[in-house]
């Protein structure tokens, strides 16, 4: 596994895997509001904070990666897995292309959240993606 960091590596004796600052999923991960996401709904997927660092992050990043792309779920899981981008705007601080991290389970406890707080949080994260 390999550790993120962002910007440009000849600034840093850091080994890693360095992502650009101006990739669109590095933007919106460092534009949507996790912190205030968290304190709306401080209980949603608390089932899972033992398997994720930030389960609400994880599961609502990857709700927006599949609305962007209109994929099936297992589709998106292999697709987050083999793009080092889309794994950090979900949270995760280390790129394993091997192994998946992500799991059906966390995804469908996501997807059966009542809709109008899925469009509440869509439409406060909306608000916040650079164009």
């Amino acid at each position: 596994m390999l550790s993120f960091y962002i910007g440009s590596p000849e600034n840093t004796a850091a080994q890693g895997l360095w992502l650009s600052a101006d990739n669109r999923w590095v933007r919106y991960a460092c534009t949507l509001p996790w912190d205030e996401l968290r304190q709306i709904y401080p209980d949603l997927l608390s089932d899972f904070c033992n398997e994720y660092d930030d389960p609400l992050r994880t599961a609502l990043a990857c709700r927006l990666i599949q609305t962007q792309y209109i994929v099936p779920q297992d589709e998106l899981l292999l697709m987050v897995q083999e793009n080092p981008y889309m794994q950090y705007f979900c949270g995760f601080t280390t790129f394993d292309p091997v192994h998946n991290r992500l799991s059906p389970e966390l995804l469908q406890q996501f997807s059966q959240i009542p809709e109008n707080i899925f469009l509440d949080i869509i439409e406060l994260c909306s608000r916040r993606l650079p164009k």
